[in-house]
């Protein structure tokens, strides 16, 4: 039996239109390996298409080369054609009408008769021959990416990336990795398994920006010596780590911090600081001229500022007064399954929730309380 990694390159090689996906609760690290894969793959002279059901990315993110690739919906070109066999009988004239539910085409022969036998049927398409999904425990966290092209997703091979324990192994090659550091750090190993002299200085770059991401600077407990050797390799491959640091941590504006020091003086914390959670309003985005975008900058620095944390939520409502709620979950508990009545969009680690008939402060006493109980004390 082929190795994993042989698995993927021989799926790669018979195939010609690749399709990469990942979820609309998407992380650096999902965005940075999937644009490498990406470029890895136009290397390989494959027609690629990268997809993200309503993507709208972080403003610090924008330094990445290929964000303008990534598409918000999958769009196939396809042809139905009927071809008539003219070899013994010549055509007169073409007309057609169109009548409610009919399309007729009328053909008229300038001598003789056509027959159904003469007629025949096909079908083109730029239809995709693989599909790549990252960081998407499930197909369903895909969102309207798979829930509209469902016939797409179960008869296409998938080769499924991810880290997350909660993956539900879903492809035919799963590259499922749950000591890695990030998703980055598997794609490099991958990318690097089979010629390292692939991995460029923009596919270096898009994947040391995942790693730093997803392990907020080396800070997170995941990093492992091997992480620390795959930064190096990439460095030197022509990465700079000064350039995406300071996109990634030194963009915040005096607007941005005023949010911030409204969380900070909301914070509340349970379990002995295992649990923390603020709240914002939507007076608080208007007074300070921010927008849910930038809110996913504060849970990250509380994650980092607090070791302690296990699971960090902030509640708040966007400018329609709806509430919603963005969960972080560095612990082992299966949030998804405990939430699963709300309906929750991401995976495991990053959660979202929505409410549409209920107050701020309600949503917050039924969630912390579900929440406090997942954790042990």
């Amino acid at each position: 039996m082929l190795e994993i990694e042989e698995q993927f390159f021989t799926a790669i090689d018979n195939s010609k239109n690749v399709l990469i996906a990942f979820p609309k609760s998407c992380a650096g690290d999902a965005i940075s390996s999937s644009l490498a894969l990406y470029f890895f793959l136009k290397k390989l002279n494959k027609n690629v298409t990268i997809t993200c059901d309503s993507f709208k990315p972080l403003e610090k993110f924008d330094f990445l080369p290929g964000m303008e690739k990534i598409k918000t919906e999958i769009k196939e070109d396809k042809e139905f054609i009927i071809s008539l066999n003219t070899s013994k009988i010549k055509v007169g004239s073409l007309k057609y009408e169109k009548e409610k539910n009919l399309f007729d085409i009328i053909i008229e022969p300038k001598e003789g008769n056509f027959t159904s036998k003469d007629v025949s049927f096909s079908g083109t398409s730029n239809g995709y021959d693989l599909i790549i999904t990252i960081s998407s425990p499930d197909l369903e966290s895909l969102g309207k990416i798979f829930e509209n092209n469902a016939d797409l997703f179960y008869n296409t091979p998938i080769i499924n990336i991810d880290k997350s324990p909660s993956n539900e192994q879903y492809g035919q090659i799963n590259l499922v990795k749950l000591a890695s550091s990030s998703v980055s750090e598997i794609v490099y190993s991958l990318l690097t398994s089979k010629d390292e002299n692939k991995v460029d200085e923009k596919i270096a770059e898009l994947l040391l920006t995942g790693i730093i991401d997803d392990t907020n600077s080396f800070k997170s407990l995941s990093v492992t010596p091997y992480t620390l050797t795959t930064v190096s390799r990439l460095i030197s491959l022509g990465a700079d780590r000064e350039k995406i640091v300071k996109n990634l941590y030194q963009v915040y504006s005096v607007d941005n911090l005023k949010l911030w020091g409204r969380v900070l003086a909301r914070l509340k914390e349970k379990k002995d600081g295992k649990l923390v959670w603020s709240l914002l309003t939507k007076e608080d985005f208007a007074k300070t001229k921010t927008g849910e975008n930038d809110i996913n900058g504060v849970i990250d620095e509380l994650i980092i500022h607090m070791p302690k944390i296990e699971i960090a939520c902030l509640f708040y409502q966007d400018p329609k007064g709806q509430v919603k709620v963005i969960i972080k979950n560095r612990g082992e508990g299966e949030l998804m399954s405990i939430l699963e009545k709300y309906n929750p969009s991401g995976n495991n680690k990053i959660i979202m929730l929505n409410f549409n008939n209920k107050g701020l402060i309600d949503t917050e006493k039924e969630i912390i309380s579900i929440l406090s109980q997942s954790l042990v004390s």
